[in-house]
């Protein structure tokens, strides 16, 4: 029983250096098959740490998306980017489910579904008004991942039971944001290459696996902790 309970709290140690191993080796340049493999990782880590609880259910769900979209944009080609925000949006849905969970007060948790019905509609809208005719499937399900993504973001900070849930949401947007600006200047919008701009959403660095690993980490971690609880 001693030697269980102490590979118990060994193994999020043992997981957090393998992540960052990963993470270090993909700054140095490495390719499709470390990332993804930061992500089975945090997947597999979150399963370990199971626990027959709503909130840690959740959690594994929306990890186990995150494989299902990391592999239509990291391995397959080419990608496939309608199937992967689709895995995302569940993943947030999942994240969603566990932050309405967690909140105690009836009251506010009335606030959780109607700020996500506020900033869809708000995000859905402005999508439409910049982009016009251009605007497609793909980009009406980003603004629905986005919407939810902030959402959870917010809730976990205001009222989540995980500090390393709320901060590993926070480092995935950050990375959605990299993602976001290279797809809207690259697919719908002109930005000059020589421009401040430019140089900002594309630094010399891999900026998106600069925040993803870390968020993915951190919201693995926030499973253990839960589990404890």
């Amino acid at each position: 029983m001693f030697k269980s309970e102490k590979l118990h709290l060994t193994m999020p140690t043992l997981f957090a250096v393998a992540e960052l191993s990963l993470w270090i080796a993909v700054m140095h340049g490495g390719g499709a098959v470390l990332q993804f493999s930061s992500v089975i990782l945090a997947f597999l880590a979150s399963v370990f740490f199971f626990k027959k609880n709503t909130s840690v259910i959740s959690t594994e769900t929306a990890l186990l998306f995150t494989v299902l979209a990391d592999l239509c944009l990291v391995i397959l080609n080419p990608i496939r980017q309608l199937p992967a925000m689709l895995f995302f949006s569940i993943t947030q849905i999942s994240y969603a489910v566990r932050l309405y969970n967690e909140e105690s007060n009836p009251e506010r948790k009335k606030y959780h579904v109607v700020l996500r019905i506020i900033l869809c509609t708000a995000l859905e809208a402005s999508m439409l008004m910049a982009l016009r005719s251009q605007a497609d499937a793909l980009t009406a399900i980003t603004m629905f991942y986005f919407a939810n993504l902030a959402s959870n973001a917010y809730f976990a900070f205001k009222a989540g039971k995980s500090r390393f849930f709320a901060i590993g949401l926070l480092l995935f947007i950050a990375c959605d944001l990299f993602v976001g600006l290279n797809v809207l200047f690259s697919d719908y919008l002109f930005i000059n290459e020589s421009g401040m701009l430019y140089e900002i959403i594309n630094p010399p660095f891999n900026a998106v696996w600069f925040f993803y690993i870390p968020s993915q980490t951190l919201i693995a971690l926030s499973a253990y902790s839960l589990s404890q609880k």
